[in-house]
């Protein structure tokens, strides 16, 4: 449905380490959906009777995209989401530039890509959400939020310290020297990533970061099992 995506030239390796994760998933987050890749690819990789998958897109052109594809193409354990996600539950105002992809809460990133819009819509938090009796623990979490990632991870503080999810999580401009990384590794005690053509282990934040490589893993799986289980060269530094 989205052509050959692996051969991606900026994504292509994240979306691989994804699918590859998602295959043993149960409850998988596609936190700043966009037009639904991730969630097509979680739908496609993982167990349809075992799995549940939560979209997450506040910007409803684009979440009708995924709704549709979603019919299309009969995925009926994904459920599409029109909501924001951040740090507690409540409003806010979406942000849309001439380039939607790039669309944000975070009000400066979306103002440096020229603003043509605004939407208020509703946000929930991962720990609010999930935190139902009802819902699976949720093993596999994307996200993908323009500059919002802090708020993000706030709002799912209990998740991660009671969990550990796998997460992939895109760093664009100044969220990249946020310390979050330190705070994955110190604080939460996970083994953090830096994708690119391969995955590269780092042991602390030494400012990796190379145009077009904006994603990293945080899991609490070593070198030796992450390389077992994704398609791609693991190096540990």
């Amino acid at each position: 449905m989205f052509g050959n995506i692996y051969g991606h030239p900026r994504e292509g390796s994240t979306y691989a380490i994804f699918s590859a994760l998602a295959r043993n998933s149960y409850c998988i987050c596609d936190v700043g959906a966009h037009i639904g890749v991730y969630t097509y690819l979680a739908a496609c990789s993982s167990d349809p009777k075992k799995s549940s998958i939560f979209s997450f897109e506040p910007f409803g052109d684009l979440s009708a995209v995924i709704k549709r594809n979603v019919v299309l193409n009969d995925l009926q354990n994904v459920l599409v989401l029109d909501v924001a996600v951040g740090e507690k539950v409540g409003r806010a105002d979406l942000y849309i530039p001439e380039s939607e992809e790039y669309s944000s809460l975070e009000k400066e990133w979306v103002e440096e890509q020229r603003s043509r819009a605004r939407f208020s819509v509703n946000v929930c938090s991962l720990d609010e959400y999930l935190g139902s009796d009802d819902l699976p623990v949720s093993d596999l979490v994307k996200i993908d939020v323009e500059q919002y990632e802090s708020q993000v991870l706030k709002g799912m503080r209990k998740l991660i310290l009671d969990h550990h999810p796998d997460i992939i999580i895109e760093f664009l401009g100044k969220s990249r020297r946020s310390g979050l990384i330190d705070k994955a590794l110190a604080d939460w005690d996970y083994n953090v990533y830096y994708i690119t053509n391969e995955i590269q282990k780092m042991n602390a934040d030494d400012g990796r970061y190379e145009h077009p490589f904006y994603n990293f893993l945080f899991t609490k799986r070593d070198v030796e099992d992450l390389d077992s289980i994704v398609p791609l060269n693991v190096s540990k530094q």
